[in-house]
């Protein structure tokens, strides 16, 4: 039955290849996250992201096209 699915049916194949490398990518991610030190979490919450930014100029222009 599943030969018939998956081997009868060439884009089957490539779903089924690209969600085994999806899920694959993923629980490797989940895994190595998992089974971090505390030490290295501590060290990566202190990279460079926490730097002041300036803020981004505001997207609203209500105030220069006024609805007509």
């Amino acid at each position: 039955m599943f030969q018939r699915i998956i081997t009868g049916n060439p884009e089957a194949v490539c779903t089924v290849l690209a969600f085994v490398f999806a899920a694959t990518i993923f629980v490797s991610a989940a895994w190595r996250g998992v089974r971090m030190k505390s030490s290295q979490s501590d060290r990566l919450s202190r990279l460079p992201f926490d730097t002041a930014t300036p803020a981004s100029p505001s997207h609203d222009r209500s105030e220069e096209n006024p609805p007509l």
